[in-house]
């Protein structure tokens, strides 16, 4: 449910990321950080499957992610600059 509050017009995110949640379905997503037991599911994008490519590879570390993962890629990429590929994002939206 919180991530249907994103995109509401009180939300202080850029249009482009209110658009894709809406627009998304939970097939538009991806689980990340499972291997580092902190899963989260967020927008599939690229960095969000490079995210979790280099994750599955045996011997990875959270180091090995941290260039990706990033907090600023996704809250100045992504929410300040509506760049949807720019970082992950948490974006669980469920239709219905």
């Amino acid at each position: 449910m919180g991530t249907q509050f994103m995109a509401t017009t009180e939300a202080p995110i850029h249009e482009n990321v209110k658009r894709q949640i809406v627009e998304n379905t939970e097939r538009d997503t991806v689980m990340v950080f499972r291997e580092f037991n902190n899963s989260a599911r967020v927008a599939r994008n690229s960095v969000s499957e490079e995210i979790a490519e280099v994750s599955s590879r045996p011997g990875a570390t959270v180091d090995d992610i941290a260039h990706l993962a990033n907090g600023k890629r996704g809250g100045e990429e992504v929410y300040e600059n509506g760049n949807v590929e720019g970082g992950p994002w948490w974006a669980a939206r469920r239709r219905g």
